[in-house]
């Protein structure tokens, strides 16, 4: 079997994959693969997986951000602002900072702002 015919036949199996509800039936396609192919199941999987296009605008896997972009835009600007201080330093200068500068911000970015703990700070 050649490599672009081999590409046809899992795009073409990763479609019935993809329909099928139940995990028997995805187990009998992957056992199909293997006979037809002679490749171990594993394989199977990954070559069925590599013909799966990506959905657009897929979700970020994992915890979801607690703070929002323009907190820790402003984060950033305030660590700049501040000659790169430590989280504990900053944290502790972000409302003399704020007040110094004379940044303008929304009160959710404030409210943030002042929530966000030093380890947190480290993260950003």
């Amino acid at each position: 079997m050649s490599e672009v015919t081999r590409y046809e036949y899992f795009r073409v199996l990763a479609q019935r994959y993809l329909r099928e509800e139940t995990k028997k039936g995805r187990g009998r396609i992957i056992d199909e693969a293997c006979t037809n192919t002679g490749l171990h199941r594993k394989s199977v999987i990954r070559a069925i997986w590599r013909t799966v296009e990506p959905v657009s605008g897929t979700v970020r896997a994992g915890r979801p951000r607690k703070y929002s972009e323009g907190a820790i835009f402003a984060l950033k600007r305030l660590y700049r602002e501040s000659d790169f201080q430590c989280s504990g330093k900053l944290h502790s200068m972000i409302p003399i900072l704020i007040e110094q500068y004379g940044l303008h911000l929304s009160a959710e970015v404030l409210e943030e702002l002042r929530r966000i703990s030093p380890a947190s700070i480290d993260l950003y």
